[in-house]
């Protein structure tokens, strides 16, 4: 993920007060002719709240970025919400979820067992999610905000046209296009440009 300034809003004076984290959304796609996994993450706090695309290896990504900070906490002696000691690594997507999907037809819906398998990765994921962020120098650290909040609220063109495995309430799924499913967690473009120019007149201010 670049380091560059994030798009969209995201955030305020204490990124974890009230701060819940869920995986909304999952889909399996293809990039440059290879099969990724991607999941949608909703973040929200008690004054807002915003959504994230984020490939299953940005997750691998990040835990290897953490893992630092978890062997620091570990050796220290922490435990509980400041301790690393016994949160495993994020699960990698499934080796016959990647197999099974053809770059002839990336818009095909899914298979029952490919369903199965995405749900799967979006547990192993959110499980993970969960666990690091109960650490607090984990869900403090910088790597982890632009994680949450890079490109908030905003669909990259390559994701705007695919079908979504949505998840409510923990458990129901269905697979559904993205004005039905995703759409429901995002801002409209008009929405976009308001909460753009809100933020622009609180900086004037």
């Amino acid at each position: 993920m670049s380091n560059t300034s994030r798009q969209g809003s995201c955030g305020g004076s204490d990124p974890n007060d009230g701060l819940v984290v869920t995986i909304a959304a999952s889909s399996l796609v293809f990039l440059q002719n290879n099969p990724h996994v991607i999941h949608a993450i909703s973040v929200s706090q008690p004054v807002q709240s915003w959504t994230v695309i984020r490939d299953h290896v940005d997750f691998l990504a990040m835990d290897n970025a953490l893992g630092g900070v978890l062997a620091s906490l570990a050796g220290s002696g922490g435990s509980g919400n400041d301790g690393g000691g016994g949160i495993p690594s994020c699960p990698p997507v499934p080796p016959e979820l990647l197999a099974s999907a053809s770059p002839s037809d990336p818009t095909a819906a899914l298979t029952a067992s490919q369903a199965d398998l995405l749900v799967r990765s979006r547990h192993g994921a959110q499980q993970w999610l969960s666990r690091i962020l109960s650490v607090a120098a984990a869900r403090e650290s910088p790597v982890m905000r632009q994680f949450l909040c890079y490109g908030a609220n905003v669909v990259p063109p390559q994701f705007q046209a695919i079908s979504w495995i949505t998840f409510g309430g923990g458990h129901s799924v269905r697979q559904q296009g993205i004005d039905g499913g995703l759409g429901q967690h995002l801002p409209s473009q008009q929405q976009q440009q308001q909460q753009q120019q809100q933020q622009q007149q609180q900086q004037q201010q």
